[in-house]
């Protein structure tokens, strides 16, 4: 993860990306804005249309998403 220096201490730099993907209920574009700083990550949230629960995995390396899931929970 990137530091960056602040006054006199080193702070982690928050790095985000916003990801346009299809809900797999309504079929509508979306977007979500997904945290890279952090390798891999897997959660559920809710589509912004049709307010239905998406599963949301992804995996980044270097700041960037390498790999993006967006499917109906199991």
């Amino acid at each position: 993860m990137p530091w960056r220096m602040s006054g006199f201490f080193f702070v982690k730099a928050h790095m985000e990306e916003e990801h346009f993907f299809t809900c797999p209920y309504c079929w509508q574009r979306i977007s979500m804005v997904l945290d890279t700083s952090v390798d891999k990550q897997r959660y559920i949230e809710d589509c912004e249309v049709c307010c239905n629960p998406i599963e949301v995995e992804y995996e980044t390396e270097a700041g960037r998403v390498i790999r993006f899931e967006a499917r109906r929970p199991s």
